[in-house]
């Protein structure tokens, strides 16, 4: 069991967009739901699973994957905590990474448009703003903050740890808080691909039997979908020219 790294007692214009096959259009009323100037008209009605099979899901083989940068295309992240331990159960844990995630969104200008915290492992989507970006630059100033945090809190409150997060390249030892490797990053060309994509993450604690409804799982952007107004990060709206689709 992974230790509580706490104290007992974190532009599209579609029609630029024609080149990729890794996406699929927003639907309208989704750009209704995304435009409603009420907030409790935004109500986010969840597709039936049978559109959740077109989303794309993080491969348990560990690999190394091309990021394709390209302007206006939006971004689904995921990555995992090292060998799936379950170090974002830790309320602080899930503190630090949002912490992190606003310093690089103000440092590498991007919107969140949606996240999940899973115990072992995250989900975000994100839309750089400028038109020449770096992908992995920008999932590595998230990671990273969180991992040295993760590591020397080990260190001070769990050594026993520190062996199983240990890692040996030659006379290098390194203790690993995320997994090796870029993780997951799909591209979203299309709105569909988009809203899949948001439905999709935020279904993924109650797939796993972690609450009956997706609002109720704090460290998700779900219950600002559903037009409530609570989450823990402040999500920025979708522009309104993404969803001004034929």
């Amino acid at each position: 069991m992974a230790p509580e790294l706490e104290p007992q007692g974190h532009r599209w214009s579609p029609t630029q967009f024609k080149r990729s096959s890794r996406s699929v259009r927003l639907s309208g009323s989704y750009a209704n739901f995304c435009l409603a100037s009420d907030p409790a008209t935004r109500h986010c009605e969840l597709h039936s699973a049978k559109t959740c099979h077109t989303v794309a899901r993080m491969k348990r083989k560990r690999q190394h994957r091309r990021n394709y940068n390209e302007p206006g295309h939006a971004h689904e992240l995921t990555f995992s905590c090292y060998h799936g331990f379950k170090f974002l159960q830790a309320e602080r844990t899930c503190e630090w990474l949002r912490d992190s995630l606003n310093a690089a969104r103000t440092a590498f200008k991007f919107d969140l448009w949606a996240f999940v915290f899973m115990p072992e492992h995250v989900h975000i989507i994100v839309h750089p703003r400028n038109e020449v970006y770096d992908i992995a630059a920008i999932r590595q100033a998230i990671k990273e903050l969180v991992g040295r945090k993760g590591v020397e809190y080990l260190r001070s409150h769990a050594p026993e740890w520190l062996e199983k997060i240990r890692v040996v390249k030659g006379d290098r030892v390194r203790h690993h808080f995320w997994q090796a490797g870029g993780g997951y990053d799909r591209n979203a060309v299309e709105p569909r691909t988009l809203m899949q994509m948001i439905e999709y993450i935020h279904l993924n604690p109650v797939r796993r039997g972690l609450v009956t409804r997706a609002i109720d799982w704090k460290w998700s952007s779900a219950n600002w979908y559903e037009g409530n107004g609570e989450c823990p990060i402040k999500i920025d709206p979708i522009p309104r020219e993404l969803l001004m689709v034929d």
